[in-house]
């Protein structure tokens, strides 16, 4: 082998080896994002349970008593609601592409709309479900004040998540 092609061949090689330690050094990269941003999502998430309870606590007049009872309840649904959430954002997503695919499928379309309906079913029957578990904890005042604050409540966080999602310009930031 002449020197020039031997040198070829090594440069070559330590060029394949870089880029292979290149991309596992990319894939260690986004794993460690990839888990800064769920330990932040989740400092977030304790944050608006905190400010949500002390709402909450100051609107309905909670003793500790109470408080200790109630708000395990609602976290419980909270959590669930929120899988429900991720699992009807990727229902609609599909069922969009389908929609905008050049021959969508009616079958498909079909069974995307079934599995669409069976969430929103599960979530009016969890909401249910969380109401009268609610109920059993509160006194009636303070299952009706519940009843009009908490949508309140809950719909001021979604928008200010809403807006803590968009950049300073308005836009929606990227994805990490």
């Amino acid at each position: 082998m002449a020197r020039s092609q031997y040198i070829a061949v090594a440069a070559a090689t330590v060029l394949l080896l870089g880029l292979g330690s290149s991309a596992t050094a990319q894939k260690a990269s986004r794993s460690k994002r990839s888990k800064q941003w769920t330990e932040k999502r989740e400092k977030v998430r304790q944050k608006i349970r905190t400010m949500r309870a002390w709402r909450l606590t100051e609107a309905l007049n909670l003793d500790e008593r109470t408080a200790e009872k109630l708000f395990p309840i609602l976290n419980e649904y909270d959590e669930k609601f929120a899988k429900l959430a991720r699992t009807t954002r990727k229902t609609r997503r599909a069922l969009k592409q389908e929609l905008d695919a050049a021959k969508p499928d009616p079958k498909r379309i079909d069974t995307l709309v079934d599995a669409m309906e069976k969430q929103h079913e599960k979530y009016y029957e969890w909401e249910r479900d969380r109401f009268r578990a609610v109920r059993k904890v509160l006194t009636p005042e303070q299952t009706g004040r519940i009843v009009i604050v908490l949508p309140k409540l809950d719909r001021t966080i979604h928008r200010e998540i809403r807006k803590a999602m968009r950049g300073k310009n308005g836009r929606k930031r990227p994805a990490h």
